[in-house]
Order: structure tokens, then C-alpha cells, then sequence
């Protein structure tokens, strides 16, 4: 190290502290890519399915269950009637779509394929529906409601509660991954930027006693030789930067 000019000893501090300083910037960079990843995956694969699910839910339950109770009690009329229930199989089916089209895990996987099976009943029996609503028949409707409605709405009601509760869980896993992430990411940067602190200072100290220690050596000859008249003083050379060259010429000079 001593061999090592002055000058680049002070531009291998500076390009200490400016590599700890990037590597610090960049740690910080990705930690916060890594939570804006995380955030966005349960933005897109988690909030949005479940609004799709209770979109789902909600036509189950009001455009075609509360609607038929409706039209059986002559709430409303059979067109309003026939209107909701199209409705809500469009809407069933684009939003069931748009659902499968969002990253599953293995678990939804198993859940969607379950459900397949019983959409299509499902679809069957809103075609038996859509009869008695063309129909206008309200003998038919009373006894739909009562036979036939809730044994096929309910069982997919519970299925989709289940996928409800794995949209939780998956939300909360990727909640604790991102957490974790952003703690290990925070703890790299503390002892990243204490490390590269602590070396920057020793080695700033190395640096300043490489140029001070012979400097008051030669003050100390010069005041001696001063003095006393003693040119037989001599420094002692140990390194050979600037400063050491400038004490090979105060020898020179004694001598």
C-alpha cells in the first residue's frame, strides 16, 4: 500500500465509498422492484379475481335467485325477469373467462376443474329457466324454486366461497414472501453500508497516517537539525509515494 502514490490511495477511498454508495443504491433498487413486483402480482392475480368471484357470486345470488322469487311473487314482470337471467349468464360467462385467464395455483386449478362440471349443469338448468320464463307459467316457477333452484345454486356458491378463501390465503402468502424480501434486502443494506463505512474510515486512516507519521518525522529532523546542527539526522524511508520521496530528498539534502 505504501508503494502506492498519494494520489491514487485518495481515488481508491473515493472509489470505496462510491462502490459501497452504488451497490446500496442498487440493493435498494431491487427491493423495491421486488415489492412493486409483489404488490402488482396481488393486484392482478389476486384482488381482481376476487372482485371476478363476487361479481360471479352476485349474479348468482340477485339476477337469477332473488330474481325468481321475485317474478314468482310478481315483484316483476316476466321481461324484467327474462332480462336479468340474460344478463347474468353473460355475465357469468365472460367473468368466469376472464378469471381462468389469471395465474392460478394448483389448488384454484382443482377448484376450476371441479367447477367446469357443475357450470355446465348449471347451464342446463337456467335453459330449464329461460323455458318457464318464456313461458310465463308461474305454477312452473313456484315449483322450480322450490325443487330444482337452490340444489344446483348452492353447491357452486361453496365452491366459489372456496376459491374466495384460497385468493385470501395466496394474498397473504404473497404478502409474507414480499415482507421477507424487503426485510432480508433491508438487512444486506445496513451491513453492506456499516461494513463499507467502517472500511472506508480505517482505510482513510491508513491513508492519513501513511502521509502524517513521516511528515512529523521530517519536522522532527528539521527541528533537530535546527537546533542542534546535527546533520547526521537521517529519516528513516519505509514507503515510496510523494512522501517518501520528499524524505529521500531531506536525506539527500542533510547529506
Amino acid at each position: 500500500m505504501n508503494n502506492l502514490s498519494v494520489n491514487i490511495r485518495l481515488f481508491l477511498l473515493v472509489g470505496l465509498l462510491s462502490l459501497v454508495s452504488i451497490i446500496v443504491g442498487l440493493t435498494g433498487l431491487k427491493g423495491m422492484s421486488q415489492s412493486v413486483g409483489g404488490l402488482r402480482t396481488v393486484y392482478e392475480d389476486r384482488v381482481v379475481p376476487l372482485r371476478d368471484l363476487k361479481v360471479i357470486a352476485d349474479l348468482y345470488a340477485v339476477n337469477i335467485v332473488d330474481m325468481t322469487h321475485k317474478v314468482r311473487n310478481g315483484n316483476i314482470d316476466w321481461a324484467e325477469a327474462r332480462k336479468n337471467l340474460q344478463d347474468a349468464r353473460t355475465g357469468i360467462n365472460k367473468t368466469w373467462t376472464a378469471y381462468k385467464a389469471t395465474y392460478l395455483v394448483e389448488q384454484e386449478k382443482k377448484l376450476v376443474a371441479s367447477i367446469e362440471p357443475m357450470l355446465a349443469e348449471t347451464e342446463a338448468t337456467l335453459n330449464k329457466l329461460q323455458a318457464i320464463l318464456e313461458d310465463e307459467d308461474r305454477k312452473a316457477i313456484a315449483r322450480f324454486t322450490i325443487d330444482t333452484l337452490y340444489p344446483v345454486i348452492d353447491p357452486i356458491s361453496t365452491k366459489f366461497s372456496e376459491l374466495i378463501e384460497v385468493q385470501l390465503d395466496v394474498a397473504k402468502s404473497e404478502y409474507t414472501q414480499s415482507r421477507e424480501q424487503y426485510e432480508q434486502s433491508q438487512l444486506f443494506s445496513i451491513v453492506l453500508l456499516v461494513g463499507g463505512t467502517l472500511a472506508g474510515v480505517l482505510f482513510a486512516m491508513r491513508i492519513v497516517g501513511s502521509v502524517v507519521n513521516p511528515l512529523r518525522q521530517m519536522q522532527d529532523a528539521a527541528q533537530r537539525v535546527s537546533q542542534n546542527f546535527d546533520y547526521s539526522t537521517r529519516i528513516q524511508i519505509t514507503q515510496s509515494d510523494e512522501v517518501g520521496q520528499t524524505a529521500q530528498a531531506f536525506n539527500t539534502l542533510l547529506q
